[in-house]
């Protein structure tokens, strides 16, 4: 199963499907890290 994993606060998900990891990946970093969001 694929997993991802915040490397600025430690947050873990995993996911039923790749796109699905990136997806909650990309929205915790714009959600909660939006300075790091910004440079992604």
């Amino acid at each position: 199963m694929p997993a991802a994993r915040c490397n600025h606060c430690g947050l873990q998900m995993i996911s039923s499907s790749y796109p699905k990891a990136m997806k909650w990946y990309h929205d915790h970093l714009r959600e909660n890290h939006p300075k790091v969001w910004l440079h992604a």
